[in-house]
């Protein structure tokens, strides 16, 4: 089967004014990929980006891409066996996000969650469902204010 590669990827980017992007399942994406689109395209309209069940997209290749998006509202990074949700990739244009999606991504601890309910202020949906390296420390000490809608199942 013919695969969507990272080349084809950013050649349709150019000169595209995305509010929304569905990469789901794109099992030929790379950080490298995401990282040559955030420094060659704009991504200024970008509203709904989901990278789920991208097997190889790391830290590395989220935070470069988020750093481009500062109008993203809704990001889904379900199913990325290699994302751990390093605080320290939490870029400024997270804080506008109002759905985030988590679910699945195994590597997600406790300190990325914390770090996240601080950024994002407008969070409005949280899927944690599936991330197996959760405990309850972080859901003790953040307040969810603006949370309507929480997911945690199948967690520890």
């Amino acid at each position: 089967p013919r695969l969507l590669s990272g080349e084809v990827l950013e050649a349709l980017v150019v000169g595209a004014r995305f509010r929304a992007l569905d990469l789901r399942n794109a099992c030929n994406l790379r950080d490298s990929h995401l990282i040559a689109i955030s420094c060659r395209h704009s991504l200024q309209e970008l509203a709904t980006l989901d990278l789920g069940n991208c097997e190889y997209i790391t830290d590395e290749g989220v935070a470069s891409l988020l750093a481009a998006c500062p109008s993203l509202t809704e990001l889904a990074l379900s199913g990325l066996p290699r994302l751990t949700g390093d605080p320290a990739l939490l870029s400024p244009s997270v804080s506008s996000l109002e759905r985030l999606s988590l679910s699945g991504s195994e590597g997600i601890t406790d300190s990325a969650v914390s770090a996240v309910v601080k950024t994002c202020t407008r969070l409005q949906q949280l899927d944690l469902s599936r991330c197996a390296a959760l405990s309850n420390a972080p859901f003790a000490r953040i307040t969810l204010a603006n949370l309507g809608v929480l997911s945690l199942a199948y967690c520890p």
